[in-house]
């Protein structure tokens, strides 16, 4: 029905609301809330193990992080986190004949189900919520949240109002006023838009996306200052881009010519940051491998994007998926392909399909080759 994920970081005793996940058809969608209490025992006194070199690397189906020693500390979270305070709304369009809307916000992973919600503000077209969570793990490939607007009808279906969608990158910080939007490719909200002197409003909202910085070590007597693992992070890493499954069609015959490019957080792919051009494949297999260097701990994710090679034309978006990499984990990585933010025309191809495939990957960190 759901999982989730409790840090051992609360005083003893302490109560934790956990937010729970659950996988549908590929998307990552809410799956409820677990009150826990728990109580931490006092571990036995021991001295500090000695530093052990490393070992012979694992094979690729198996995973290993280079994380601290937590003998005398406590880890804090090595996951993404979001912080968001949905403020107030103004100019929100009008869809009820007698009176105004009665507005609210819902926050959702991706283009999946809400995993939040405002209260409803009646009967105003200027509402102010000012609600805030703090916290919130983010799942894993998830690129964007999409703040949806409705308007609450207890007697009829609740009416869309508008929508944005945040890009989980370095952009996602500090206090915003945007423009709220239509759903991609409908009549109904370009209707709304026209009637509303051409627009659905603005939306203000504070936000802060914090990525994993992986197990950091916190001693008792720092005053919670973050101290890094004594191992230095491997900066070397071979990739290897291996295959993909159920990719999407662009073309008329049902098929596709992929290929796959990756640039390091988020910036312009390199040239030579690509696969080869595989035929008439909706699964292709690449196998090929990608030497890297100098990837210090300023290279946080790699993303992976897949186009469909088209001589007469622009190349078509496939989809594209992120692997953090902060952690410095070897293993093998099945990574689901999803449209890019705020993209309409991505959203309009995607919108068309449950499900747009998944990339495999493996990396092999180490300190030289």
């Amino acid at each position: 029905m759901g999982r989730g994920v409790i840090m051992l970081t609360e005083p003893s005793g302490a109560e934790q609301w956990l937010d729970l996940l659950r996988e549908r058809s590929g998307r990552m969608e809410s799956g409820g809330q677990l009150l826990l209490r728990y109580e931490v025992l006092p571990p036995k006194e021991r001295p500090p193990p000695p530093p052990q070199p490393l070992g012979p690397r694992e094979t690729l189906h198996k995973t290993k992080s280079f994380r601290p020693d937590v003998s005398h500390g406590r880890l804090t979270p090595d996951y993404s986190s979001l912080d968001i305070q949905i403020i107030e709304a103004k100019n929100l369009a009008k869809t009820d004949l007698i009176g105004k809307v009665d507005p609210y916000v819902e926050l959702c992973w991706g283009g999946g189900k809400a995993f939040k919600r405002t209260k409803t503000i009646d009967n105003t077209q200027n509402p102010r919520w000012n609600e805030t969570w703090n916290g919130i793990r983010v799942p894993e490939d998830i690129d964007y949240v999409t703040l949806m607007v409705y308007d609450e009808d207890p007697m009829d279906t609740f009416d869309f109002l508008g929508m944005y969608r945040i890009p989980l990158d370095e952009t996602a910080r500090g206090d915003k006023w945007v423009n709220l939007l239509p759903r991609d490719n409908n009549k109904e909200d370009l209707q709304m838009m026209k009637k509303n002197k051409k627009t659905l409003g603005q939306l203000h909202f504070k936000v802060n996306y914090t990525p994993g910085r992986g197990a950091t070590l916190v001693r008792p007597d720092s005053g919670f200052r973050e101290f890094s693992s004594a191992a230095p992070l491997p900066t070397r890493l071979k990739l290897r881009i291996v295959c993909a499954e159920n990719l999407i069609s662009t073309d008329t015959n049902g098929k596709a010519d992929p290929y796959v490019v990756f640039c390091l957080n988020r910036k312009t792919a390199e040239k030579k940051h690509r696969t080869s051009v595989k035929k008439s494949s909706l699964s292709p297999v690449w196998d090929e491998t990608f030497l890297l260097s100098d990837l210090d701990e300023s290279i946080t994710s790699i993303t992976f994007q897949i186009f469909d090679s088209d001589a007469f034309s622009k190349d078509d978006f496939m989809g594209q998926a992120r692997l953090d990499t902060q952690l410095r984990e070897d293993g093998e990585h099945w990574l689901l392909l999803v449209p890019r933010p705020n993209d309409a025309e991505d959203m309009r191809t995607f919108k068309r399909v449950s499900y747009a495939g998944k990339l495999l990957v493996r990396t092999e960190w180490s300190h030289s080759w």
